[in-house]
């Protein structure tokens, strides 16, 4: 096999995969972007991750060039405009934590659509085929509706250029995120590229801090002009690999000195 060739993310179909950006380059992604990638994760609760940068914007190839040219042409655009609209809420926040309220003049749909061939991407064609109903609803943009228990969510994802002059950018795929302490458990797959961060639960579930957009799938139509939808974003900023952790760069360094003798957290 060929290693241009494997299954489709959307579709299912064995073939060539072309080269798609995630998110779409219009969307701030055409040039150097730190990735902050998961490198491995003990019972012990230790972690371990790597800054990682990539040059030419975050690219992939895990669609088919039906899939790939088809979600671009129905969402791609729709997504931009939100893209650029959260970069405008973003320089008005002055810290972590704080809402974002803002209003969006944006097709919701399209932008939610968009956001789910995302995930496709992130997290391998067992998404779409162990989710019955989400394939069709993005390859059909007609096709409106909920997938329970999934629920999608947003956030306002800060950070902008790094020091090193990247894009600040994580990708999770599906993982389950455990309290320690107690045991409790969310499953969870996000993607997070500046300026703005998505969240899709698996299990249902509120997730606290965050703004859920599962409704922009069932209450808009994919042929429903544009209008102007009011969303408080909670601003985040990212700084490790690991999905939901939201701790800014000073509390991370704290803990990582903190624990640094006992080997719980690593930083490579």
């Amino acid at each position: 096999m060929g290693t241009d060739e494997g299954m489709c993310a959307i579709c299912g179909q064995f073939g060539p995969l072309t080269k798609e950006h995630v998110a779409p380059r219009k969307a701030f992604n055409d040039g150097s972007v730190l990735f902050e990638k998961m490198e491995g994760a003990l019972p012990s609760g230790e972690v371990r991750w790597r800054d990682r940068t990539l040059q030419g914007g975050n690219w992939v190839r895990t669609l088919c060039d039906k899939c790939n040219t088809l979600t671009g042409h129905w969402y791609g655009q729709a997504y931009v405009e939100f893209s650029r609209r959260c970069a405008e809420a973003c320089e008005r926040v002055k810290r972590p934590e704080e809402s974002g309220t803002a209003s969006f003049r944006i097709a919701p749909s399209r932008v939610a659509k968009e956001a789910l061939a995302i995930f496709c991407s992130a997290c391998g064609p067992s998404l779409a085929s162990e989710h019955v109903g989400l394939q069709s609803l993005i390859l059909d943009p007609k096709v409106q509706g909920l997938l329970t228990p999934l629920r999608l969510y947003a956030y306002l994802c800060l950070g902008g250029k790094h020091e090193k002059g990247a894009v600040v950018a994580r990708s999770s795929g599906k993982a389950r995120v455990v309290n320690l302490p107690t045991g409790a458990f969310k499953i969870v797959a996000e993607f997070a590229y500046w300026p703005v961060g998505w969240v899709l639960s698996f299990t249902d579930q509120r997730l606290p801090l965050l703004a859920e957009v599962t409704h922009w799938l069932s209450d808009y139509g994919y042929e429903d002009t544009p209008e102007t939808v009011h969303v408080s974003l909670v601003a985040h900023e990212i700084n490790t690999a690991l999905p939901l952790d939201y701790r800014t760069r000073e509390q991370v360094e704290k803990e990582i000195e903190t624990h640094a003798d006992s080997g719980r957290v690593k930083s490579a």
